[in-house]
């Protein structure tokens, strides 16, 4: 099924700035229509966004492999590589890539009494942990109670535990 000109214009839209609400009045729909998001999710257009985002994608190398190294870099950074062994701050280019990429701030500041100090900051470990960690499946966001084969007195049983469960 071909798209219309509308929805053909929408698809153009979003693959602009992802906003699918912002995309629709673009495109013409009306502002109650396109605050529900129901053109994102129909088959057709989802092809068609993901057939024009490819190779914006791949022109910018981004890749779900790419993604998950540089999650990884901040994930396991290791803050000690920073510093030689006297504990003096490496300079740029001795930092090894996977620890220039988890930092997040290099800032150098002058202090009243002409010192200057170097503030590092790195990217949040944890989040990453946290998003490595759903993307490894370790992670669950919900409970799922089974209510057994759904008639009789197993189903009760079930759901009497599950109370005694949340409560």
């Amino acid at each position: 099924m071909s798209l219309t000109d509308r929805e053909k214009r929408f698809v153009a839209e979003y693959c602009i700035d992802l906003n699918a609400s912002a995309a629709a009045r673009r495109a013409g729909y009306s502002t109650s229509y396109a605050s529900t998001g129901r053109l994102t999710q129909r088959p057709e257009i989802a092809a068609a966004i993901a057939a024009q985002e490819a190779p914006i994608l791949a022109r910018a190398e981004i890749t779900a492999e790419r993604v998950l190294r540089e999650l990884a870099r901040v994930a396991f950074a290791d803050p000690r590589k920073l510093v030689d062994a006297q504990g003096r701050v490496k300079g740029l280019q001795e930092i090894d890539d996977d620890t220039a990429g988890a930092i997040a701030l290099l800032r150098l500041e002058e202090k009243p009494e002409g010192r200057r100090v170097l503030r590092i900051r790195l990217h949040d470990k944890i989040a990453a942990l946290v998003v490595l960690a759903r993307h490894l499946g370790l992670l669950h966001d919900r409970l799922e109670i089974g209510l057994g084969d759904g008639g009789g007195d197993g189903m009760a049983k079930d759901y009497a535990a599950a109370q005694d469960f949340l409560l």
